[in-house]
Protein backbone atom coordinates (compact mmCIF):
# COMPACT_ATOMS: atom_id res chain seq x y z
CA UNK A 1 0.00 0.00 0.00
CA UNK A 2 1.25 3.48 -0.75
CA UNK A 3 1.39 6.28 1.38
CA UNK A 4 -0.89 9.24 0.33
CA UNK A 5 1.49 12.63 0.52
CA UNK A 6 -0.37 15.77 1.72
CA UNK A 7 0.42 19.26 0.85
CA UNK A 8 3.67 20.40 1.74
CA UNK A 9 5.41 24.15 1.79
CA UNK A 10 8.94 24.44 1.39
CA UNK A 11 10.24 27.64 2.34
CA UNK A 12 14.08 28.87 1.44
CA UNK A 13 15.86 32.01 1.23
CA UNK A 14 16.65 32.16 -2.21
CA UNK A 15 15.40 30.27 -4.76
CA UNK A 16 16.67 29.57 -8.82
CA UNK A 17 13.86 28.57 -10.76
CA UNK A 18 15.75 28.25 -13.79
CA UNK A 19 14.27 30.14 -15.95
CA UNK A 20 17.34 32.74 -16.08
CA UNK A 21 15.90 35.12 -13.68
CA UNK A 22 18.12 36.70 -11.20
CA UNK A 23 18.18 34.54 -8.28
CA UNK A 24 14.83 35.15 -5.72
CA UNK A 25 14.64 36.03 -1.62
CA UNK A 26 12.40 34.48 0.50
CA UNK A 27 10.98 32.26 -1.95
CA UNK A 28 8.28 28.93 -1.29
CA UNK A 29 7.70 25.92 -3.34
CA UNK A 30 3.91 24.29 -2.42
CA UNK A 31 4.02 21.23 -3.26
CA UNK A 32 0.49 18.88 -3.47
CA UNK A 33 1.15 15.43 -3.58
CA UNK A 34 4.30 14.61 -6.06
CA UNK A 35 3.61 17.40 -7.94
CA UNK A 36 4.81 21.16 -7.22
CA UNK A 37 1.85 23.03 -6.73
CA UNK A 38 2.94 26.71 -7.03
CA UNK A 39 5.87 28.52 -6.54
CA UNK A 40 6.50 32.35 -5.24
CA UNK A 41 6.69 34.55 -1.95
CA UNK A 42 6.81 32.76 0.94
CA UNK A 43 3.95 34.99 2.83
CA UNK A 44 1.80 34.42 -0.86
CA UNK A 45 2.24 30.53 -0.75
CA UNK A 46 2.00 30.09 3.37
CA UNK A 47 -1.60 31.81 2.86
CA UNK A 48 -2.69 30.13 -0.33
CA UNK A 49 -1.56 26.76 1.21
CA UNK A 50 -4.06 24.63 3.39
CA UNK A 51 -3.61 25.14 6.75
CA UNK A 52 -2.51 21.54 7.78
CA UNK A 53 0.56 21.30 5.37
CA UNK A 54 3.27 20.26 6.53
CA UNK A 55 5.98 23.39 6.28
CA UNK A 56 9.58 23.21 6.33
CA UNK A 57 12.23 25.77 6.87
CA UNK A 58 15.57 25.23 4.67
CA UNK A 59 17.04 28.64 5.86
CA UNK A 60 20.07 30.04 4.33
CA UNK A 61 19.96 27.77 0.94
CA UNK A 62 19.13 28.11 -2.42
CA UNK A 63 16.36 26.05 -3.17
CA UNK A 64 15.89 24.71 -7.36
CA UNK A 65 12.23 23.40 -7.54
CA UNK A 66 12.52 20.01 -9.67
CA UNK A 67 14.82 17.11 -10.26
CA UNK A 68 18.31 17.58 -12.16
CA UNK A 69 19.92 14.79 -14.29
CA UNK A 70 23.42 16.02 -14.15
CA UNK A 71 24.34 13.43 -16.86
CA UNK A 72 22.35 12.59 -19.81
CA UNK A 73 22.56 11.80 -23.37
CA UNK A 74 19.29 12.83 -24.68
CA UNK A 75 19.75 11.72 -27.99
CA UNK A 76 20.20 8.34 -27.48
CA UNK A 77 17.34 5.96 -26.55
CA UNK A 78 18.35 4.12 -23.85
CA UNK A 79 15.99 0.98 -24.88
CA UNK A 80 18.32 -1.34 -24.47
CA UNK A 81 20.19 -1.57 -28.30
CA UNK A 82 23.78 -1.30 -28.30
CA UNK A 83 25.03 1.92 -28.74
CA UNK A 84 26.90 1.10 -31.76
CA UNK A 85 23.48 0.74 -33.48
CA UNK A 86 21.58 3.94 -31.78
CA UNK A 87 24.84 5.52 -32.62
CA UNK A 88 24.41 4.44 -36.71
CA UNK A 89 20.71 6.17 -36.34
CA UNK A 90 20.46 9.79 -38.53
CA UNK A 91 20.88 12.72 -36.88
CA UNK A 92 17.06 13.52 -37.73
CA UNK A 93 16.18 10.29 -35.47
CA UNK A 94 18.48 11.61 -33.05
CA UNK A 95 16.30 14.86 -32.93
CA UNK A 96 13.34 13.07 -32.14
CA UNK A 97 14.40 10.30 -29.84
CA UNK A 98 16.33 13.70 -27.92
CA UNK A 99 12.60 15.61 -27.88
CA UNK A 100 10.90 12.55 -26.90
CA UNK A 101 13.53 11.75 -23.92
CA UNK A 102 13.01 15.69 -23.27
CA UNK A 103 9.56 14.29 -22.94
CA UNK A 104 9.96 12.05 -20.75
CA UNK A 105 12.40 13.85 -18.27
CA UNK A 106 10.17 16.71 -17.75
CA UNK A 107 7.08 13.87 -17.11
CA UNK A 108 9.20 12.48 -14.59
CA UNK A 109 10.00 15.45 -12.59
CA UNK A 110 13.04 16.77 -13.91
CA UNK A 111 13.13 20.33 -14.87
CA UNK A 112 17.16 20.69 -15.00
CA UNK A 113 19.34 18.62 -17.37
CA UNK A 114 23.02 18.41 -18.28
CA UNK A 115 23.57 17.47 -21.67
CA UNK A 116 26.90 14.89 -21.96
CA UNK A 117 27.15 15.08 -25.98
CA UNK A 118 25.63 14.54 -28.87
CA UNK A 119 27.25 14.57 -32.29
CA UNK A 120 26.98 17.00 -35.05
CA UNK A 121 24.49 19.56 -34.20
CA UNK A 122 22.14 17.53 -32.71
CA UNK A 123 22.09 18.66 -28.86
CA UNK A 124 22.17 22.19 -30.34
CA UNK A 125 19.65 21.46 -32.03
CA UNK A 126 17.33 20.29 -29.36
CA UNK A 127 18.39 23.26 -27.40
CA UNK A 128 17.68 25.44 -30.44
CA UNK A 129 14.24 23.54 -30.39
CA UNK A 130 13.56 24.61 -26.47
CA UNK A 131 14.27 27.93 -26.88
CA UNK A 132 11.16 28.36 -30.14
CA UNK A 133 9.02 26.17 -27.18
Amino acid sequence: MTETIGSIVVRADLLADGSGRAVQSDMSVWIEGDRIHAVGPAAAIDSAAPPDAQRIDLGAVCLAPGLIDGHTHLSLAGDGRPYTEMFSETDEMMVLTGALNLQRHLSAGITTIREHGARNRVGFTLKEGLGHG
